[in-house]
């Protein structure tokens, strides 16, 4: 077996290394979102609402997304609606089958909306984990560049995607890929841009370029490891060149800053 891209080692290590992504099992985050990416689709915007992450296969839950209190929930392909008591409400089979023509080119329900973010959140937020992965194939496409071709089995944007990451610290520093789901004319590059902000090490922002009109910021989390790079904490995807440093979500002098960063818990 050849050895893994020099690229991919250095990012896995800024991130926290391979021993510490492998034990990790679970993510959670407080997730707000705005901008015309839901609304267009006649949903509404998330406010603080709950995620967990499962770190080793595709899983999402998102909690609430509704009025009356039901999570949405990502379970590789399928998407379901459970009410407060965790009774399925709704269930449909291999979502992304369904996308993006027909009257999803008009409006979303929230098994639609449960997909799309359920999928891109479980993405962002365990990136690291997914340079480990063997059935993501990872290459060198250029200095500090990986091309990623993921297999059908794993819910994400595209099946080729690139990542540039920063020369000097391995972090993720843009992200190009094409949201089929909301069609192929929705060609995203992600930008991270880090500065100095109120003493800390880095204040963490992001920029989309695209015509994908949505912002997501992380506000709060609680994981069950010991460390996890700002960048992918930190996620605000918007059409304009203005954006605000998540605060919640620095580091000082490179460990975590907010103190609800817990280690791993051993859940399935």
């Amino acid at each position: 077996m050849s050895s893994p891209p020099v690229t991919l080692q250095k990012a896995l290590a800024a991130y926290g290394g391979e021993a510490f992504w492998r034990a990790a099992r679970s993510i959670r985050a407080t997730v707000s979102t705005s901008g015309l990416a839901f609304v267009l689709k006649w949903q509404k915007p998330f406010r603080r609402i709950g995620v967990e992450c499962g770190v080793r296969e595709p899983f999402t839950r998102l909690t609430p997304m509704d009025e009356a209190g039901n999570s949405g929930v990502l379970r590789n392909g399928d998407v379901f609606l459970e009410n407060p008591s965790g009774s399925v409400i709704a269930h449909r089979h291999n979502a992304r089958s369904l996308f993006p023509y027909g009257r999803r080119l008009f409006w979303w329900d929230s098994l639609d909306q449960t997909y799309f973010a359920g999928y891109a959140l479980w993405n962002y937020l365990v990136f690291p984990a997914l340079l480990l992965r063997q059935d993501v194939r990872w290459e060198e496409s250029g200095p500090n560049r990986l091309l990623a071709s993921f297999p059908e089995n794993i819910p994400t944007h595209s099946p080729v995607q690139e990542f540039l990451f920063d020369p000097v610290s391995g972090l993720l520093l843009q992200h190009n890929y094409t949201a089929e789901v909301m069609g192929g004319w929705a060609k995203a590059g992600l930008f991270r841009a880090c500065e100095p902000d109120s003493g800390h090490a880095h204040a963490c922002r992001h920029i989309i370029t695209s015509d994908v009109l949505c912002q997501l910021s992380y506000v709060g989390f609680d994981l069950n490891c010991r460390y996890f790079a700002e960048s992918a904490l930190c996620f605000a995807a918007r059409m304009s060149a203005r954006a605000t440093p998540c605060s919640e979500i620095g580091y000082l002098r490179g460990r975590p800053w907010r103190q609800s960063i817990t280690r791993m818990r051993g859940t399935k």
